[in-house]
């Protein structure tokens, strides 16, 4: 099971989606496009954290580095109430 990142970024935090998709160019100027895998928007956020204490701030980069950019986890942005695996 997925650990959960509990923390709460500051309230100045974005967020962006971008389709991932494969194109294939022809040489008469055509070209096809498909979706690249089954969850084709990769959605990216941009958190910022202040004022918090240096401990808190170790418990974070210590989340983020046991996951290693490879193991998932859950996450609900603030006013969401949809649990994104990350």
């Amino acid at each position: 099971m997925a650990s959960t990142f509990t923390w709460t970024p500051s309230k100045s935090f974005s967020n962006s989606n971008k389709a991932r998709v494969i194109t294939a160019q022809f040489g008469d100027g055509y070209s096809q496009r498909i979706g690249n895998g089954i969850n084709r928007f990769a959605k990216t956020w941009t958190l910022q954290f202040t004022s918090i204490g240096v401990d808190t701030a170790a418990e974070i980069i210590s989340f983020l580095e046991d996951t290693e950019g490879i193991y998932p986890f859950n996450w609900v942005p603030p006013g969401e109430a949809k649990t994104y695996a990350v």
